[in-house]
């Protein structure tokens, strides 16, 4: 049988949405080459790091089906940080929220 696809796994992939609306909204202000640069170099780390925790759930389907108290910790660490990352990538020009 195939697993059933969890609130949370839902919710995270709102969190995952917003946040591409989050990086996207500077460009509605300014139309050009640069601008758009940046926006897919910010939305290739959000597709990056959905990309790891989406092979991560897909690794812990055992630890999922039993309500694991980890899963669940670790997937909502991982909207906490993906919410900040896209809140520093739209509030931030020149590119320095990309260098950790």
């Amino acid at each position: 049988e195939d697993p059933k696809v969890t609130t949370l796994e839902l919710f995270s992939d709102l969190v995952m949405v917003v946040s591409v609306h989050a990086v996207a909204e500077p460009l509605e202000e300014e139309h050009s080459f640069k601008s758009f640069g940046t926006y897919l170099a910010r939305v290739f780390y959000l597709w990056l790091a959905w990309h790891m925790i989406t092979l991560f759930m897909n690794a812990s389907v055992k630890q999922k089906a039993n309500n694991c108290p980890f899963f669940n910790l670790f997937l909502f660490l991982w909207m906490a940080v993906i919410t900040q990352m896209a809140k520093a990538f739209a509030g931030n020009e020149d590119c320095s929220a990309a260098k950790w």
